[in-house]
């Protein structure tokens, strides 16, 4: 009992020691998008359609039309006529829908930045899972390596007869838990790195993983709500469909304009002709019928829409940052409670000493074990919350 309080007052994390900027991660992180198949693959597809939305702003081709009439029995000869024409729409309509095309354009543009942020925060989660991975590595070498001294010393009283098979035994199987512990965890690094690899474009990274940290300090929310709402790629489509919205409606307000056509026309029968100009007008009386009124209601959804998503993002992200505010306290209290002496270091010294037994020994260590991975995982939960925090900043 007496080494288990201790272990509890005197337990520290190496980790403590082993954290760094998160935007050290942040800006490896943005390393990726120069290299992903998928985004580069976006990149493409977004500059067809950017191409085909230009497209349908385009005029008219020219019209040119011939009648000539050789048969009958008209007495003043063969009849000839051309006319050579072009129509298009009111010009306010071309100005009004280039306009409502420079939005959507930016909308695109805006889509891949939303696509970029999901597949770079899942990367950021990868490293940060691996970065997890590399202390857990160093802390169970650090077990292993006191684990085969155990053993050694066991090996030792064993033929000299001092403890039993049963003993001995035990230390061989607590060295082989650790070993393949290590294993485990090396298979899962691996596996994570050749997953980022392969979203690397399966370029090598420019980077070395194990370098890069991450500390828990955070801004106000009301800071990082402010930068949120002015990076973060969702919110600027939200306002980009209002704007759309606005658009298309002043679209359909000028496409009450009539559409033009003008040209030239010429008639001619057997040495006579007759040619000039050519015009004519359209009729808006049922084509945009209902437009507008769709294009006003549209635009006061998307209003709504805006105000209501924006509504429901900010309680969400609210809590999750009071989510990660609450766990950051248990953790530096924890932490804090734990005190700044290896522990494992004192229980090794204690057994080699003969103050504890091997049972003994192993039951204390198992606690502390426990409470270091415990601490490990709640490191890891927070780099986790603080990555979705600041995912706007990727």
């Amino acid at each position: 009992m007496y080494f288990r309080i201790t272990t509890v007052l005197c337990l520290c994390l190496i980790v403590s020691g082993l954290m760094g900027q998160s935007n050290d991660i942040i800006n490896k992180v943005q390393l990726f998008e120069k290299n992903n198949i998928e985004l580069k693959s976006l990149l493409k597809d977004i500059k067809s359609k950017e191409y085909s939305l230009s497209s349908t702003n385009n005029y008219n081709d020219p019209e040119l039309e011939s009648y000539y009439l050789p048969y009958g029995n008209n007495s003043v000869g063969d009849y000839l006529e051309l006319q050579l024409s072009q129509s298009f729409e009111f010009p306010l309509v071309y100005s009004s829908r280039n306009i409502l095309l420079d939005v959507k354009h930016d909308e695109l543009s805006m889509l891949y930045k939303v696509r970029r942020q999901e597949i770079l925060l899942h990367i950021y989660n990868m490293l940060l899972d691996i970065i997890h991975l590399n202390k857990m590595i160093i802390i169970e070498n650090n077990r292993q390596e006191k684990a085969k001294i155990i053993l050694e010393q066991s090996n030792i009283l064993f033929e000299k007869e001092q403890i039993g098979i049963l003993e001995f035994n035990k230390s061989k199987v607590k060295w082989l838990q650790h070993k393949f512990k290590i294993q485990q965890l090396e298979r899962e690094k691996q596996k994570l790195i050749s997953l980022i690899t392969s979203l690397n474009g399966n370029q090598e990274l420019e980077f070395v993983i194990e370098n890069l940290n991450t500390n828990f300090e955070i801004e106000t929310i009301e800071v990082l709500w402010e930068n949120k709402i002015k990076m973060d790629p969702t919110f600027k489509i939200l306002l980009l469909k209002e704007n759309i919205a606005q658009a298309e409606l002043n679209l359909n307000r000028n496409s009450w304009f009539p559409d033009l056509k003008i040209g030239a026309n010429y008639q001619g029968f057997s040495g006579n002709s007759n040619y000039g100009f050519y015009g004519g007008i359209s009729i808006p009386l049922w084509n945009n019928s209902n437009n507008v009124e769709s294009s006003e209601y549209k635009l006061e959804y998307n209003k709504m829409n805006t105000l209501v998503q924006t509504q429901k993002e900010q309680v969400s992200y609210m809590n999750n940052y009071n989510y990660y505010i609450s766990v950051l306290k248990e953790y530096d209290e924890y932490r804090n409670t734990l005190g700044n002496i290896n522990s494992s270091e004192l229980l090794f010294k204690a057994y080699s000493s003969g103050e504890l037994s091997f049972n003994e020994y192993y039951l204390e260590l198992e606690f502390y074990h426990n409470a270091q991975n415990k601490m490990l995982e709640m490191e890891n939960e927070l780099n986790h919350f603080k990555a979705e925090l600041l995912k706007h900043q990727l």
